[in-house]
């Protein structure tokens, strides 16, 4: 989602943009096969190249000093790589000459802290629905860092909602369990905003 609303916006800017992606179309987790199509539409006049169903497999260091490869100097034709400073190459063998590389991997919480402090993890401190706390006495969470029933809570939206069962939890209020939703999701490509 992050790497589509950037290479969106890098493109309105004026930047050729090759995005790769691991999926096989653009926002395939959170969109329908045809919003992914009339993405790629909308993006048709842009300077964007999507290139999906691709892994990275290295990046290296171009030396100025030689002549650009054959396939370098295909896509570089295209994308100004005869002045690139990287090259990026994939599991299928697809390679790239590039100035700059934006890495948009999405979100994961490390684990690290919690697990330290004896929390369970499950994708997310694992926390009880009705009060968002954990089986630690006295130790609550909320926001990026949970999951409820092993399901991670990714967005800002339910944040709101899980302070009002926190809040109820801590100060021995009348209880207000959190109650998961699944919340749309709004992907600002403004070539085609879209809501999943």
């Amino acid at each position: 989602m992050i790497g589509s609303e950037l290479a969106n916006d890098l493109a309105l800017a004026g930047h050729s943009v090759t995005l790769l992606d691991v999926a096989s179309r653009p926002l395939e987790a959170c969109v329908a096969e045809e919003q992914s199509r009339q993405l790629l539409q909308a993006w048709a006049g842009l300077p964007i190249e999507f290139f999906g169903g691709v892994q990275v497999a290295t990046v290296t260091k171009v030396d100025q000093s030689k002549t650009v490869s054959m396939i370098d100097e295909e896509v570089g034709a295209q994308r100004g790589g005869h002045n690139a400073l990287k090259q990026i190459t994939t599991h299928c063998g697809k390679a790239w000459a590039v100035n700059h590389i934006v890495l948009a991997a999405g979100l994961q919480t490390p684990s690290r802290l919690a697990r330290s402090a004896g929390l369970v993890w499950k994708s997310g401190i694992d926390v009880q629905p009705g009060t968002l706390s954990t089986r630690i006495d006295g130790i609550h969470a909320l926001g990026d860092c949970v999951a409820i029933n092993g399901r991670a809570s990714r967005y800002i939206e339910p944040i709101g909602r899980q302070v009002r069962t926190l809040v109820a939890s801590i100060l021995g209020l009348p209880a207000v369990p959190y109650e998961e939703t699944r919340v749309p999701v709004r992907v600002k490509t403004s070539s085609l905003p879209l809501t999943a």
